[in-house]
């Protein structure tokens, strides 16, 4: 008979956060947790009767393509295509999510926390889960470790980046926005950016610079993240 496992929700509306590890374990940051977390996610859509692809990102931490390979592999298995968008912001995954009609969308971000944290962001479709949802969620999750489901955390084999979801998401934004106020909005004006080398750190300037500003950089080249 399997060891009965503790019942806690992870995380909430903005997902699961702890320090990456590499340690086994169920409830931990590691693609174990992450495997299972996603595996819960698309079997509460699909009981749910929604269907489509799963948008997959993640930030810029060290962790972050390890945990990555993990949810790719949890669709694999389950049989969704996945849009494996790379490095990119939270809200671009989700616009993509909403552009190609996903059933789910999960990013590996620990936003603010520092470099050794990570954190799951599992979404219904593009949008935020609810606590109710986010309850059932980790309900499904600990249902599975109860039952002993293995899930495997390498990357599928037929899996690749597709990066040119990044730049479809600066010509979006830029697009919208020239929408809106006109071409060259910003034109003669100068921006400092800090991306503290995060997920953002190429889109924005670029956004800023095809909207017409002058723009300097800072902590957007190679780094740690939110050094």
């Amino acid at each position: 008979m399997a060891t009965p496992v503790e019942f806690r929700v992870l995380g909430g509306t903005d997902g699961f956060r702890d320090i990456a590890t590499n340690e086994p374990g169920p409830g931990k940051m590691n693609p174990e947790t992450i495997a299972g977390l996603t595996s819960a996610l698309i079997g509460y859509q699909q009981e749910r009767n929604v269907s489509g692809p799963i948008v997959v990102a993640q930030d810029t931490r060290p962790s972050g393509l390890a945990l990555r390979n993990a949810a790719l592999s949890a669709a694999y298995v389950h049989g969704v295509e996945t849009i494996d968008a790379g490095v990119v912001p939270t809200p671009a995954a989700q616009k993509i999510a909403a552009e190609i009609g996903a059933m789910a969308t999960v990013v590996l971000t620990a936003s603010h926390n520092p470099s050794e944290y990570n954190g799951w962001k599992g979404m219904l479709g593009s949008s935020k889960p609810t606590k109710a949802d986010s309850k059932e969620i980790s309900r499904r999750y600990w249902q599975q470790v109860q039952s002993g489901l293995t899930i495997p955390v390498d990357r599928p084999k037929n899996t690749h980046e597709q990066t040119e979801w990044g730049q479809w998401y600066i010509n979006k934004v830029v697009l919208d926005i020239e929408g809106e106020f006109g071409s060259l909005p910003l034109a003669g004006k100068l921006f400092v950016i800090d991306g503290a080398h995060g997920a953002a750190s190429y889109v924005t300037p670029q956004v800023f610079r095809a909207l017409g500003a002058r723009v300097e950089t800072f902590s957007c080249d190679e780094g740690t993240i939110n050094e």
